[in-house]
């Protein structure tokens, strides 16, 4: 069913959003300009280095490291940042060492400093800012889109030539979109997932499953909660949580609506199929992902423990971690702790290739250049500023 209006009376959730930065993009070609380190056995890249290409794998060459990353002009104190939003910046794309984008940032650009604007998708830098002018977002420094609702954004997904977002209103509706144009709005919908969510990728709370585009939300009802599953605009009812029953996340997957939730003390996730309790207790700030072929947790549980389960199987990952990475081949944690001198940002700051994590790493010491630390190997970037982000990119 569709929806702008069929919601429109229920509750609405207020909403509170914190921006605290700012940040900038750049993209390194793997070789030469950026080092690889020591070869290892089971290395993707290094198995690459000696033949050319894997078998069945892209050429090493033709992998790129995708860094964002903000530069201020050079009189400007921006760890103090006494004039938040009001200096003008640059947002940066670097490929190695050489800048091959350079996007103006701050009053009257349409683009923002903060790193929770900023996301590297699909080998381009997408911007998003939102003023009391309304909300535009552009691509490599170019406009897509406009409309004269303030939102925060929480997906972005391009197909096909069209722009899809998800935002919330400071009125706390949802609001799905393309091209800027309302597609279906949800008074007090909530949404699952989002940027910089272990269990969703570089688009957000948007996705794609089975050709469709997708995202999950729950919203208030008389019983509790109502979850819902969304494909190409199309709402599904998929479940009614009483209150005092926490929903942690839900998707399509497979084609399959999926709920996870926590009730009588223990994780439950809910398919088509019918239910089954998650192995471990005390899940929370979890999400579904696909596991060996079958839906799974991925979160935190008892005693702070970063693990993986489904129905059978437990496997811990970390005690501290603030991140999980994966790439298909393993889940490898990041603490911020680890590099205590040094400002990691977001979740965006890191990324797997092979079963190796490349960092960006800003230190708090101004007077020293952001860099990236891959495999041993920290190659520096020339900016008054920080790098806020990183992505690997493959090309098809």
């Amino acid at each position: 069913m569709r929806a702008s209006s069929f919601f429109r009376g229920l509750r609405a959730v207020s909403i509170v959003c914190c921006i605290n930065f700012f940040i900038s993009p750049a993209c390194a070609l793997l070789d030469p300009p950026l080092g690889l380190g020591s070869p290892r056995e089971g290395d993707e890249l290094s198995q690459q280095a000696s033949s050319g290409q894997e078998p069945g794998g892209p050429s090493r060459r033709d992998t790129l490291l995708l860094v964002s990353a903000v530069c201020f002009p050079d009189d400007y104190d921006w760890q103090r940042d006494t004039a938040y939003g009001k200096v003008q910046c640059f947002v940066k794309l670097f490929r190695g060492v050489e800048e091959v984008l350079s996007v103006p940032a701050g009053p009257g650009t349409g683009v923002g400093a903060s790193f929770d604007g900023h996301h590297i998708i699909g080998g381009s830098l997408y911007t998003v800012y939102s003023d009391s002018g309304g909300t535009t977002v552009g691509r490599d420094g170019e406009r897509l889109a406009h409309w004269p609702e303030r939102e925060v954004i929480c997906g972005l997904l391009c197909r096909n030539g069209v722009l899809y977002t998800l935002g919330t209103g400071f009125d706390g509706t949802l609001t799905y979109r393309s091209n800027g144009i309302e597609q279906l709005s949800v008074a007090g919908g909530i949404a699952f997932g989002g940027f910089g969510v272990d269990t969703y990728g570089p688009t957000g709370a948007l996705y794609e499953d089975d050709g469709a585009v997708c995202f999950a939300f729950r919203r208030a009802s008389a019983r509790g909660w109502t979850v819902c599953t969304v494909a190409n605009g199309d709402i599904s009812e998929v479940l009614t949580l009483k209150d005092g029953t926490e929903a942690l996340d839900a998707r399509r997957l497979g084609g399959r609506s999926l709920v996870l939730y926590n009730g009588a003390g223990r994780a439950t996730l809910k398919s088509d199929e019918g239910f089954f309790w998650i192995s471990g207790s005390g899940w929370h700030d979890a999400g579904i992902i696909d596991w060996e072929g079958g839906p799974a947790a991925l979160g935190v549980c008892k005693g702070g423990v970063r693990a993986l389960a489904n129905g059978t199987q437990f496997r811990k990952i970390a005690d501290a971690a603030d991140y999980i990475y994966s790439d298909g081949s393993g889940f490898v944690p990041l603490a911020r702790s680890s590099y205590a001198d040094c400002l990691l940002l977001s979740r965006s700051c890191g990324a797997l290739l092979g079963g190796n994590l490349a960092v960006a790493l800003t230190p708090k010491d101004s007077s020293r250049s952001p860099y990236v630390l891959y495999k041993g190997i920290k190659t520096e970037y020339p900016v008054h500023g920080f790098i806020s982000g990183i992505a690997f990119q493959i090309p098809d």
